[in-house]
C-alpha cells in the first residue's frame, strides 16, 4: 500500500516559502544558502584576518573582492572579506577551480573550512604544477563535503611566498577562478 501527499508548497508557519513542487515534479528550494563568486580582485593581506578563529600563516592570503558574485542566496557570502558564513548547521558542498595562473610557478591553494584547520595548510591544500619546470598548464579544483555548524566560515587562500603564484585576478579574467558553496541539507 502506498500513500501520496499532493502539495505545491511547503512553508514555515510564518509564511516563508521553503519548498515548491512544480507540475513536473521538480522540487525547488529558493532560500537554500548558496554562493558562487568568480574572478577575485585582490588578496586580504591583513595579518589579523581569521577564519573560524584560525589566523592563516603569514604567507597565505585570502581571496576577496570577487569580480562577480553570481549567486548569494541568503547574503551569507561577504565579498569584502572573501568569507562565507554558514547561516545554519548542515552538510555543505564547497568547491573551487583555477583555470589559469598569474605566473609559471606553483599555485598552492588552501581551503579554510573548520576550526581545527592547520594554519599552514587549511583543511585541504592542493598544488598546481610549476609550468617552468614541468611544462604543463594544468588547472586545479576540488569539491569538498563539510558537516558545518551555524556561523562556521569558509574561505580560500593562496600561498604568496617566493616560488608560488596565484590565479589570474581582475575583472578581465573572471572565468579563470571560482569559489562557491551550498547547503545540501
Amino acid at each position: 500500500m502506498s500513500s501520496t501527499i499532493g502539495v505545491q508548497n511547503i512553508a514555515h508557519t510564518n509564511g516563508t516559502n521553503a519548498m515548491t513542487v512544480d507540475s513536473s515534479g521538480r522540487v525547488l528550494q529558493p532560500t537554500k544558502p548558496a554562493f558562487m563568486a568568480r574572478g577575485y580582485g585582490s588578496l586580504n593581506t591583513a595579518s589579523s584576518l581569521t577564519v573560524n578563529s584560525i589566523t592563516p600563516a603569514s604567507s597565505i592570503q585570502i581571496a576577496k573582492s570577487f569580480t562577480i558574485v553570481d549567486v548569494n542566496v541568503g547574503s551569507s557570502f561577504n565579498n569584502t572579506t572573501g568569507k562565507f558564513t554558514c547561516p545554519v548547521a548542515g552538510l555543505y558542498q564547497v568547491m573551487y577551480h583555477i583555470g589559469y595562473k598569474a605566473g609559471v610557478e606553483y599555485t598552492e591553494t588552501h581551503l579554510f573550512l573548520t576550526s581545527s584547520d592547520s594554519v599552514d595548510y587549511g583543511y585541504i591544500t592542493q598544488w598546481t604544477p610549476n609550468i617552468a619546470t614541468q611544462g604543463v598548464y594544468d588547472g586545479s579544483g576540488a569539491t569538498i563535503l563539510i558537516n558545518a555548524s551555524a556561523n562556521q566560515e569558509f574561505a580560500i587562500g593562496f600561498d604568496t611566498s617566493s616560488g608560488y603564484t596565484t590565479p589570474l585576478a581582475g575583472s578581465s579574467v573572471k572565468e579563470h577562478f571560482s569559489f562557491g558553496a551550498y547547503l545540501i541539507g
